[in-house]
């Protein structure tokens, strides 16, 4: 969490005012919308709680419907936080916006209202400009190609006169705002400054992002936003030339750590395309793709596109109400709560050989809405502290670093994972990227290298006929209070024996599908695993965790090659804790049937030989 200091260290407002003493106001507008809540809600969770000398930090709920904001200002309020969150009414059509931006005596305003174009290849910046005469700071969440590319050589002269910061695109995923397309400048070049110390030569990056359909998360100013480029020419960074492509269009299949199938992308006209190639000039190809989770809805998008080509429609845009109406109608019943977003860095490493990595970000559970906020959260606490950005317009790439923004989402379900494509082993691949940097070496060089341990585990078994005749097939071990086990893993092959039960399973890494694979009888059952650490926060620092271990959870179950619907899938969920001297785990270990119930549990403690 942030600790926002008093008053007098906190940034002051960069305006030639010399009125008196005020708290640090927020202007948050479109504060009560789509991502101006998720927004609100993260700067809440991630600021820590005030102390008896702090000022409170106003942030005010801006938008039109004065009733709407006081309500969502009332729910945040609970006297603990060191924001203080009221309601506040503006127009951001009316003629005298910067005066009621003084009013609000706003030194910071966060635009999160799109689409940051009104009309396709128009570039106003009225919210900004209207900023710069009433001397505020000002970060938005664009996702406009146009908009963040041109910001700096429209703005930066009046805002460095004004002496303002001005920072544009300040957002992730764009997959988490209609699905798709939020601008992702602030994380993708996060990723890019981490992961480039692994190449001598930096040349290629690709991207694609997929968020789940059920994230609720399809604003109208997003879907609008989507819509504008749809069938429309654009040009892609490729070959180290520009390429014209057709927005939504030639579409191809996408895997990203976590997410049980493959997703497809299609062109998409965002900044990164254009701003990559002038930070990292030895880039010969930036290439940003994006998709839906619904397949037969990427089509129809495909579809659209090639309608807008043929000039038979000329702005989708205009029907991107009834189109979001449609497309919510089927929320509740198609679709996931999970989404990803996956970057390919290729080039050529310290040896000097081809090198291709990748880098991965899962979101579950309908987290993934929050992804596209934590940007601009990091940067308002920058601000908010005392942090400076100098005077200026800027388009938000390489502002923060990949750990503040993980450190940001540490409390939601969101995974990131690292590895070089054609070395990286199984669980390098399977474990999270923050995890294996802290994994205890032992453990980590049984599951990756080899070794054997033994140990007594309590063993249960269920009680019906089905989960007998399951357990039967399986060959697993009968009830046992304390049953002797020996596991040995040579080149990726477990074996296991129970006292007088054995039974081998091989793992193997699936790249179709994102997940580790145990597969059994010679493969004709398998098992899709995701791996996810058990962190433990620390209650004095909430920012600072140890890893306690992993859990492995069952996202597919295939028979004879066919995979299992929920209803009939065989699960085999645990958990492996570390011992604190490292020569060892607990383990815990669950199948379990939706029709048999308990088919075999078992839990204990085993120690390296």
């Amino acid at each position: 969490m942030i600790r926002v200091p008093p008053r007098s260290s906190v940034l002051s407002r960069s305006t030639s005012d010399t009125s008196s003493h005020h708290s640090y106001t927020i202007l948050v507008l479109g504060g009560y919308g789509n991502f101006g809540k998720l927004l609100c809600d993260r700067l809440k969770k991630t600021t820590s709680p005030k102390s008896s000398e702090d000022d409170p930090v106003r942030v005010l709920v801006g938008g039109r419907n004065l009733t709407s904001a006081k309500e969502f200002a009332r729910s945040l309020n609970d006297g603990v936080s060191c924001l203080q969150f009221e309601p506040f009414c503006i127009d951001l059509d009316a003629p005298n916006l910067s005066l009621r931006l003084k009013e609000a005596k706003a030194d910071l305003v966060v635009h999160t209202c799109g689409p940051y174009l009104k009309t396709e290849g128009s570039t106003e910046y009225i919210v900004a400009n209207a900023c710069i005469e009433a001397g505020s700071n000002y970060i938005d969440l664009a996702d406009a190609r146009d908009f963040v590319t041109d910001f700096s050589a429209k703005l930066d002269k009046a805002a460095k006169e004004r002496g303002v910061t001005l920072i544009a695109g300040a957002s992730t995923v764009p997959g988490s705002r209609l699905d798709v397309s939020t601008y992702n400048g602030g994380l993708t070049s996060a990723v890019v400054d981490h992961m480039k110390g692994n190449f001598s030569s930096l040349e290629g990056v690709e991207m694609c992002i997929n968020a789940g359909f059920r994230t609720k998360s399809r604003g109208l100013g997003t879907v609008k936003s989507v819509l504008l480029y749809c069938g429309k020419p654009f040009s892609i960074w490729n070959r180290g030339q520009q390429e014209v492509v057709t927005g939504w269009t030639s579409p191809r299949l996408y895997r990203v750590s976590g997410l049980v199938n493959r997703r497809v992308g299609s062109y998409c006209n965002i900044p990164d395309v254009a701003l990559f190639p002038k930070y990292y000039p030895s880039l010969n190809k930036v290439i940003f793709r994006a998709g839906v989770e619904i397949k037969t809805i990427q089509a129809a998008f495909a579809a659209m596109a090639y309608l807008a080509k043929l000039n038979l429609v000329k702005d989708w845009s205009r029907y991107a109400a009834p189109l979001k109406k449609f497309s919510d109608t089927f929320e509740p019943v198609l679709g996931t709560d999970e989404g990803g977003m996956n970057v390919t860095l290729s080039g050529l490493g310290k040896d000097g050989q081809p090198l291709n990595m990748t880098w991965d970000i899962f979101a579950g559970k309908g987290h993934g809405p929050f992804i596209p906020s934590t940007p601009s959260v990091i940067l308002m606490q920058k601000m908010m502290r005392g942090d400076k950005f100098g005077a200026g317009a800027f388009p938000c790439v390489s502002m923060f670093t990949l750990k503040e923004f993980m450190t940001s989402v540490q409390d939601l379900d969101v995974l990131t994972y690292s590895f070089d494509d054609d070395r990286s082993t199984i669980f390098e691949r399977a474990l999270t990227e923050d995890s294996l940097s802290v994994f205890p070496k032992n453990c980590l060089r049984f599951h990756t290298e080899g070794g054997e341990v033994a140990g007594t585990l309590q063993v249960r078994r269920g009680t019906t006929i089905l989960s007998r005749l399951i357990a039967w097939l399986g060959n697993l071990p009968e009830a046992n209070p304390a049953a002797p086990v020996t596991v040995v893993n040579s080149r990726n092959v477990w074996s296991r024996a129970f006292g007088s039960k054995a039974f081998a399973s091989q793992w193997r890494f699936n790249p179709q599908h994102g997940l580790v694979e145990e597969s059994f009888l010679g493969g004709l059952v398998r098992f899709g695993f995701q791996l996810k650490p058990i962190w433990e926060t620390s209650q004095r620092d909430p920012s600072q965790r140890h890893l306690k271990g992993f859990s492995h959870i069952t996202k597919r179950n295939w028979v004879l090659g066919v995979p299992l619907p929920s209803f009939l899938m065989v699960k085999a969920d645990g958990e492996t804790r570390f011992k604190n001297e490292d020569n060892g785990w607990d383990v815990t270990v669950k199948v379990e049937h939706p029709l048999a119930g308990l088919v075999c549990s078992y839990e204990g403690s085993v120690f390296f030989k």
